[in-house]
């Protein structure tokens, strides 16, 4: 099996290659833009991790209950 696919069932006219370039630019152009949004997501939620891992030993020294074990609780049971 081929690795370029997509350019090898493309008829070979300079037309339909270059058509098919500029989709696949707008493809590469979203795909980039999605992984930019990820990336921004996964650095809040290791801030929020961050912030609840500092809140947890707090907590924890205070003899509070920890709500980072409550939350890892509640999503074990609401699994499927």
């Amino acid at each position: 099996m081929s690795d370029t696919p997509i350019s090898d069932s493309t008829p070979h006219n300079v037309a339909e290659l270059g058509m098919l370039c500029r989709r696949l630019e707008r493809e590469l152009h979203v795909a980039n833009e999605r992984i930019k949004m990820l990336e921004e997501a996964l650095g809040c939620v290791v801030v929020d991790c961050n912030h609840l891992h500092h809140r947890k030993k707090h907590q924890h020294r205070s003899g509070e209950p920890c709500p980072v074990e409550e939350l890892i609780r509640k999503a074990k049971e609401a699994k499927p």
